[in-house]
C-alpha cells in the first residue's frame, strides 16, 4: 500500500494568484471591495496594498466580514465598523 499526501481544503482557503509584487491575491476580496461602500474606501485599499507589499508570505481573504491577511495563521483584519457619532 503506497501512502500518499492528501491537502484537506478548509472553508479559509481560497482561490489566490500571485500579484506583481509577489503576495497572494485573491479574487473574493477584490470583488469584496468592489462592491463595498465605505467613507474609507481609498484609504482600506492603500492598507491592503501596503500590507500585501510587504512579504511575498502575506496572503488575503474574507474573515469577519472584511479583508483579513494571514502568512501561516491569520494576523490582521480590516475593521469596517464605523462609528456613531
Amino acid at each position: 500500500m503506497k501512502l500518499t499526501k492528501t491537502r484537506v481544503k478548509t472553508r479559509n482557503d481560497s482561490p489566490t494568484k500571485r500579484n506583481s509584487g509577489g503576495s497572494q491575491t485573491d479574487a473574493t476580496v477584490k470583488a469584496f471591495l468592489r462592491e463595498l461602500e465605505h467613507p474609507l474606501k481609498a484609504e482600506i485599499e492603500l492598507a491592503r496594498k501596503l500590507i500585501l507589499g510587504a512579504s511575498s508570505e502575506i496572503c488575503e481573504g474574507i474573515k469577519w466580514n472584511a479583508p483579513s491577511f494571514r502568512t501561516s495563521d491569520w494576523f490582521a483584519d480590516v475593521q469596517l465598523a464605523r462609528s456613531r457619532r
